[in-house]
């Protein structure tokens, strides 16, 4: 693994992406939306594809977690939760040369 830098467009969108399957998946174990607060620490390895490793802070937002049409929601007050630490994979399509 290597050292990833928090701010590059890559990683924010790789943090959204971990956001969204989050709440998706209903391990957050919230009845409401998940809102990114900080992204904390990311490390990446490339190998197929890539694998991420990121320490995000997360909170409620006041969006229910199953209503698909709310997309201005806003962050709850009190609510940031301690920083979960998430791995997932993106696989690369494979080149023929």
């Amino acid at each position: 693994m290597s050292k990833a830098d928090i701010n590059s467009p890559e990683i924010k969108a790789a943090a959204e992406f971990a956001v969204k399957e989050l709440d998706k998946s209903g391990e957050s174990g919230s009845s409401f939306k998940q809102t990114l607060v900080e992204i904390q620490d990311a490390q990446q390895q490339v190998v197929s594809g890539v694998l991420y490793h990121l320490k995000l802070r997360l909170a409620d937002s006041n969006c229910k977690r199953d209503d698909v049409t709310n997309s201005a929601c806003q962050l709850q007050p009190d609510s940031v939760s301690l920083p979960p630490q998430l791995r997932f994979f993106k696989r690369v399509p494979c080149l023929s040369v």
